[in-house]
């Protein structure tokens, strides 16, 4: 890609050969917006001693493009139970349910994060690009597979907590079935070492 106005190239290689996602959610607040809310929250829920250091590194505050993919389909669950060998089938259903596809970032770091409002998904652009960065994929086939696993059965852990009135179910999934869609998830990330 060629920017219109210099003609020097507007994507690093490395990006330009990966597969580009198919989906993105773009920014709905601006950097600005993000840091004042930021500092709303900082001052209400931190420390004074914790509020301070990251009053003071608030302006690293940056907006990322992070690497996802989106799970729909059905999914076969089993829930085993630790004092009986009984072992209950169920089906279950996954619609817009995220994993990352970043190996610095943890997905239980993202889950607080979500929800994602999908109705805001659009068509991949690079425009959508501007003035933030992007994360490139970099977790392979197998670490995908078994962050897939774990959301799907944390996904229902809670349902099935609640209907069966056990405290901590053995959860299984298979997730042979479900489809997955690449697509980016904005978010406004500060590094600090606590």
């Amino acid at each position: 890609a060629k920017c219109d106005f210099c003609e020097t190239s507007a994507l690093k290689s490395d990006f330009a050969d990966m597969d580009f996602p198919e989906g993105i959610i773009p920014f709905y607040i601006t950097r600005d917006e993000a840091i004042d809310i930021f500092r709303k929250w900082v001052e209400e829920n931190s420390s004074p001693k914790k509020a301070a250091i990251f009053l003071n590194r608030i302006s690293e505050l940056q907006g990322y493009y992070l690497p996802h993919k989106m799970l729909r389909g059905p999914v076969d669950m089993g829930v085993g139970f630790k004092l009986e060998s009984r072992y209950l089938p169920m089906l279950g259903y996954l619609d817009g349910i995220f994993v990352s596809e970043s190996k610095d970032l943890n997905n239980l770091v993202l889950d607080g994060a979500e929800p994602f409002d999908i109705r805001y998904l659009v068509p991949f652009d690079l425009k959508y690009m501007a003035g933030h960065k992007a994360k490139l994929p970099d977790i392979d086939d197998e670490e995908l597979k078994r962050r897939t696993f774990q959301e799907a059965c944390s996904y229902y852990a809670g349902v099935v907590k609640k209907i069966l009135w056990t405290p901590s179910p053995q959860m299984c999934a298979n997730s042979a079935r479900l489809s997955s869609v690449p697509v980016y998830l904005p978010m406004y990330i500060l590094k600090i070492g606590i």
